[in-house]
């Protein structure tokens, strides 16, 4: 598979601070709905500027399109829409005259602005200004503004940041459709895990600058797979930890419940026999399995 993003050794860091990109080799699948996951500071912001050339690249390489970004930065550009940070629209115009602006600027046909408007969803907005639009209609008109010379690569800052639960809903039917429907890459960084879980088919995740992690989002669902452990909760949890723990089967108390590794179905009955059997009431034996918030907190608390 063709990678629409590549980055080599990227680095950066703003008035020779501490490093704000740390050697970063991202890879980016044409085709793909890409997740780019980090805590507040991680460098996510710092990376999509780079990408786009909104900031000088101190070290490393960006490649877009098999296309070198500091020998091809217009020609690629051509080929790539974007929102970082907040939408930039002007509020006393309506959805229709803010794209005529921009559709000037691109010289794309008028057609497209109908086209695009249907897209996200504005097509019945008439003559109802911008800036009474909600939050979530000013993210999808600036993604119109984003679609209208027909990118192929469409790179997005947070674009569910703020928005209620039906505006991430919206947000994310939006972007679906965009990549499977019109075959648009999509890169979209964002902090809410569960939200990303349900849109990407690929995840990387950075922390300090530093790759965590990168891969399918399958590849994610296997390490969660490897992070399963048992539940126990009892009429005493700290005696029933001590009574298992003697018999070898570490666990920890957490929320009020047992934790334990895996064990196997004879490990199971016995640990069940032991608390029973001293007089402690079992509420619960239960398999459970770490969310990706779990694995991402585990992943960037962990020092590489």
């Amino acid at each position: 598979m063709k990678n629409a993003i590549q980055t080599n050794g990227l680095v950066h860091s703003y008035e020779g601070k501490e490093l704000v990109i740390n050697e970063l080799n991202l890879c980016v699948p044409e085709g793909s709905i890409f997740g780019f996951l980090g805590p507040n500071g991680a460098g996510k912001t710092t990376t999509l500027r780079l990408l786009l050339g909104l900031i000088k690249i101190q070290s490393g390489e960006v490649k877009i399109f098999d296309q070198s970004l500091a020998s091809h930065r217009i020609e690629i550009l051509k080929r790539v829409g974007s929102l970082i940070e907040s939408p930039s629209i002007y509020g006393h115009l309506t959805a229709r005259e803010n794209l005529l602006i921009w559709q000037k600027i691109y010289q794309c046909p008028m057609s497209r602005l109908d086209e695009v408007l249907q897209w996200v969803g504005l097509s019945g907005t008439g003559k109802k200004k911008a800036g009474k639009f909600s939050l979530g209609m000013k993210q999808r008109l600036s993604i119109a503004i984003s679609l209208l010379h027909s990118p192929q690569l469409l790179i997005l800052d947070e674009p569910t940041n703020g928005l209620d639960p039906q505006g991430i809903l919206e947000m994310r039917e939006l972007l679906k459709e965009l990549n499977s429907k019109h075959g648009i890459t999509i890169l979209v960084s964002s902090h809410l895990l569960s939200e990303i879980e349900r849109l990407v088919t690929h995840v990387a995740i950075i922390d300090k600058g530093k790759l965590k992690f990168q891969g399918t989002l399958q590849a994610l669902t296997s390490v969660q797979r490897q992070s399963e452990f048992l539940i126990f909760d009892t009429s005493d949890n700290i005696q029933a930890l001590h009574l298992i723990g003697k018999r070898g089967m570490e666990g920890y108390i957490d929320n009020g419940k047992i934790h334990t590794s895996l064990m196997s179905r004879q490990q199971i009955a016995t640990a069940n026999h032991l608390i029973i059997s001293n007089g402690i009431e079992l509420y619960e034996c239960a398999a459970g399995r770490n969310d990706l918030e779990s694995i991402f907190m585990n992943l960037i608390q962990h020092e590489s």
